[in-house]
């Protein structure tokens, strides 16, 4: 797998944390807003649960996106 294809992947991995991590803030501050959009799939609490465990995965998505694109080349 090259370094292009890798980059790629964890640049759509993040973007999809990212939205998910908004829509589910969105969904704490905002539920009446959003339970009706997303069809009751995203009450308080459940935008509250998921938005707790992505924190993580976002994290480490983010530290390996920086850290992908701040090495030379010749490092990988």
């Amino acid at each position: 797998m090259t370094r292009q294809m890798i980059k790629k992947q964890v640049n759509y991995a993040l973007l999809i944390a990212t939205i998910l991590m908004a829509i589910t803030g969105l969904g704490i501050l905002e539920p009446g807003l959003i339970t009706p959009l997303t069809f009751g799939m995203l009450g308080k609490l459940t935008s509250y649960r998921i938005h707790t465990l992505l924190w993580g995965p976002f994290t480490i998505l983010f530290i390996i996106h920086i850290a992908l694109n701040s090495m030379p080349r010749r490092w990988f």
